[in-house]
């Protein structure tokens, strides 16, 4: 699998060798076949394939919430959601003999940080960010809580990892054909939501889909949103080379080397201003390929930056 001119890249866990032809871990017949490229995320040339008009029927609900938390607060110049203490005062002295006033009212009540109990599994090989990412999903939702990181240990999951790895399926309308992450060596957004939505328990009106990230504050609202307020968890997948910014569960990237990967996320400390302040929590999965597997934070500005410079999508 690893042909020709062989490149080395060496990071502070694990020394990847890659091929300067196939992606890391790609199989026969996968849609890209970039240089130097290191994981099992989406292509960057992903199509885009909209949602049912039952898919934005769910999706429409959870997207008034994402409004409703963007454009929350009391009209102040800070804009957006705002902590439930600043709400509460804001409602008190303005408050008059009818009540709190209309703007005051639609402030939105959320806390300031919120994670959801997830637990990392280390992906099985270089391709297998994707199903590791839906384990962690999948084995919340259905209420396995083991930090055993072994992805095919029976007992500490809900399903294996190559099992999972099976029904992230999509069908390929080009070449006419069902594939799987183990077909094309990658997982891309809509085999993604295909397993999501198979293999998770799921609250009554929630279904994942592939969804535009947004704006930054519309994507931390999203967040809080799936996090929060629906108690589960979802995908983003991002794009990090030597001169973009690196997410910290990951070691420095060699010059040349693009890295894509999913991740889980599950929830985020602070609100959106803007700035590296507000933090995404997310699970990892690349012990010994690169990163770390287990639970992180780090800017939410940044990983909104590594995602929207890649496919803007989240399975969400």
């Amino acid at each position: 699998m690893f042909t020709r001119r062989l490149i080395a890249l060496t990071l502070a866990t694990f020394a990847f060798v890659i091929s300067a032809s196939p992606v890391l871990g790609a199989r026969p017949g996968t849609p890209k076949n970039d240089p130097q490229v290191i994981g099992g995320g989406p292509p960057a040339d992903e199509p885009w394939i909209a949602p049912t008009d039952a898919e934005q029927a769910q999706l429409d609900v959870r997207l008034s919430e994402v409004a409703a938390i963007e454009n929350g607060g009391d009209g102040g110049s800070s804009g957006g959601i705002q902590p439930q203490s600043f709400c509460a005062t804001s409602i008190k002295a303005n408050a008059g003999a009818d009540g709190p006033s209309l703007a005051t009212a639609s402030c939105v009540y959320v806390p300031r940080s919120y994670a959801l109990a997830t637990y990392a599994r280390n992906q099985n090989n270089g391709y297998y960010c994707g199903p590791a990412t839906a384990q962690v999903i999948i084995n919340h939702s259905r209420g396995v809580f083991s930090s055993n990181t072994n992805g095919e240990n029976a007992d500490t999951n809900y399903k294996k990892q190559s099992y999972i790895a099976t029904r992230l399926l999509w069908y390929n309308a080009t070449l006419e054909r069902w594939e799987n992450t183990n077909t094309i060596g990658q997982t891309n957004a809509y085999m993604l939501r295909n397993g999501l939505n198979e293999l998770a328990n799921r609250p009554s009106g929630f279904g994942y889909a592939v969804v535009p990230t947004g704006t930054g504050s519309e994507w931390h609202a999203k967040i809080i949103t799936d996090t929060y307020t629906w108690h589960m968890a979802f995908a983003a997948s991002v794009k990090m080379t030597s001169t973009t910014r690196r997410l910290v569960s990951w070691s420095p990237i060699a010059s040349g080397v693009t890295v894509r990967h999913w991740l889980a996320i599950r929830g985020y400390n602070g609100l959106w201003d803007g700035t590296d302040n507000a933090k995404v929590l997310y699970n990892d999965s690349t012990a010994n390929l690169g990163g770390g597997t287990g639970s992180y934070s780090d800017s939410s500005l940044k990983m909104w930056q590594l995602n929207t410079s890649h496919t803007a999508r989240v399975v969400w």
